[in-house]
């Protein structure tokens, strides 16, 4: 399946109710005006400015100078991987012969850092940096995403394990990138009307989602036998040199919503003095959430049935989603798919994706979210098994070739992948409590990022099974192929069995919300499987990466 990052088939998430606080005055003050205004959901934001602002106007339109270097990071995240997709694919069965589970032992490297967006986003509402919670910590992901892209580059023919810890390294600085753009979003959506809640979200992963398909086809033309082919050390290059040009630049525009305690405490500091000058022409608000003031947060957002429900469903779904992981050895080894028949799988992919995604904001935004799965996962499975009849070369049969049945199976599947991804993350910023958006909404997509990671962890288990070497695959010895689709293919339905854990729909969110409950004890079995997941992950990828046996293919 194509969708997402290599290896990532989708990403969902959950969010806790916020509650509505009274209006607060605008105050001035000597040589600006500080308008305060509380959005929607009764947060009071500051922002410093010569005239009066149409707030819901200033901070949700992206096309302002001020919004758009968070585009720019939405792009970004979202062509880069999908451009290096195909030639790393090409490389490791190709360059470096590398077995099966540790190809996707690299796409899991690259994955990892996504489970790390719990602790990013929990730092950077913290621990502010000169002054500001989010702009240095984009800097900062902005050096590690395109310095270790840059050091690959440098070696030119990495192996096994330096490849897989440069592109975790690099992973980590993209997704500090995004967890802290996430969190501006989160806030800035706080602004919208009502009846727009959740259009800012859809807008940006629109062009998180339409820059993988550029990504995809670039990445496929590029990486060719035909003479204007690039290097592998050259796209690494490339992929480095990307977010130093375009992310560094913009950061000098981005605005970031300063937030006071309160409204009351926004009118008492204005009489006491306590907004203090951190530069000339720029005031900031003293007192950040303390760590004791976030940590209790993050754990009341665990403990409430609202979140840990619906959350325990999205886990278990995710964790089954189990892949095929010796899938792209046999397209390269056994069908000889060429580098820009793979780009070409890779944009029909990510286009589709992209679809999916247009489609359900289109017409499917008022779905109910039970019925979207029911209906996307039975036809994932269906599409799943229909893998067997490229094994077996019964399409050729029907006058179908390899490329166009593989082509049309990808498309399908990842438009159906497309039409689950809004589901849940519409809901995120109404789960995240004020204050704290960074920690809550990355510690939501921590938990389904983490369970995608141990279904692809289980995929390099189950790959050990049969022989689906590549060896296997040159020889044609499919036996052990046709065995782990079936396999894959019968699992990925049967979380459907807990989909009552799921709300139906937003009436019913809002019901469960209403009728508050917490359990400390679901909390700390949140916190355990978090914990215990990780540890497995870590410990099983320094396992793999460190086998030479495997690493011979």
């Amino acid at each position: 399946m194509v969708a997402g990052e290599m290896g990532v088939k989708k990403e969902l998430a959950l969010s806790p109710p916020v509650s509505p606080a009274a209006p607060s005055p605008s105050i001035v003050l000597p040589h600006h005006l500080h308008h305060t205004t509380p959005g929607p959901k009764g947060h009071a934001y500051k922002e410093i400015t010569d005239e009066p602002i149409d707030e819901e106007e200033f901070w949700t339109n992206m096309g302002k100078l001020h919004n758009i270097g968070l585009c720019l990071v939405y792009a970004l995240v979202g062509f880069v991987p999908s451009f290096v997709s195909t030639p790393l694919s090409v490389y490791l069965v190709h360059t470096l012969n590398a077995h099966p589970v540790i190809q996707n032992q690299i796409s899991i490297c690259m994955s990892l850092p996504w489970a790390l967006k719990v602790f990013l986003g929990f730092t950077s509402d913290a621990l502010p940096l000169c002054g500001e919670r989010r702009r240095p910590y984009i800097f900062l992901g902005t050096l590690s995403w395109a310095g270790f892209f840059l050091y690959l580059s440098y070696v030119g023919n990495p192996s096994g394990p330096i490849l897989g810890l440069c592109l975790c390294l690099s992973t980590v600085g993209m997704v500090l990138c995004d967890t802290i753009s996430d969190a501006m979003i989160v806030e800035r959506s706080t602004m919208e009307c009502e009846e727009d809640h959740g259009h800012l979200q859809s807008l940006v992963y629109a062009v998180r989602f339409g820059a993988a398909v550029v990504g995809a086809v670039l990445g496929g033309l590029v990486y060719n036998e035909w003479s204007f082919r690039m290097t592998f050390a050259e796209i690494m290059c490339l992929a480095g040199a990307l977010p130093l040009v375009l992310l560094l630049p913009s950061l000098g525009f981005v605005k970031d919503m300063r937030r006071p305690r309160s409204s009351s405490v926004v009118v008492a500091a204005a009489g006491d003095g306590a907004i203090v000058s951190v530069g000339e022409g720029v005031e900031e608000i003293e007192g950040h959430p303390p760590v004791s003031q976030q940590l209790r947060q993050i754990w009341d957002t665990v403990t409430l049935r609202v979140v840990f429900q619906p959350m325990a469903f999205v886990f278990m779904y995710n964790l089954f989603q189990v892949p095929n992981v010796s899938w792209n050895s046999f397209l390269q080894l056994t069908l000889g798919f060429t580098p820009l028949m793979l780009g070409a799988l890779s944009f029909g992919g990510r286009l589709m994706t992209f679809v999916g995604i247009l489609i359900y904001k289109r017409y499917f935004l008022r779905s109910s979210w039970r019925a979207v799965y029911v209906f996307s996962t039975v036809l994932l499975a269906l599409l799943s098994v229909l893998q067997l009849l490229l094994i077996f070369q019964i399409n050729t049969y029907f006058g179908i070739s390899n490329f166009l049945f593989s082509l049309g199976d990808d498309v399908m599947s990842a438009f159906i992948t497309g039409m689950q991804f809004l589901p849940l993350t519409i809901v995120y910023m109404k789960l995240c409590p004020g204050g704290s958006e960074g920690a809550t909404y990355s510690m939501l997509t921590t938990f389904s990022n983490l369970a995608l990671i141990l279904g692809n962890s289980v995929g390099s288990l189950f790959s050990l099974i049969w022989d689906v070497s590549n060896g296997a695959m040159r020889r044609s010895d499919l036996s052990g192929l046709w065995k782990l689709t079936v396999l894959t293919s019968c699992l990925s339905p049967l979380p459907l069995v807990l989909l009552f854990l799921l709300p139906s729909d937003r009436e019913q969110e809002k019901q469960m919300r209403s009728r508050a409950g917490a359990s400390k004890w679901a909390g700390m079995l949140f916190l355990a499987t978090l914990a215990g997941s990780l540890a497995w992950i870590i410990g099983q990828g320094i396992y793999v990466l460190c086998n030479q046996n495997l690493n011979r293919g």
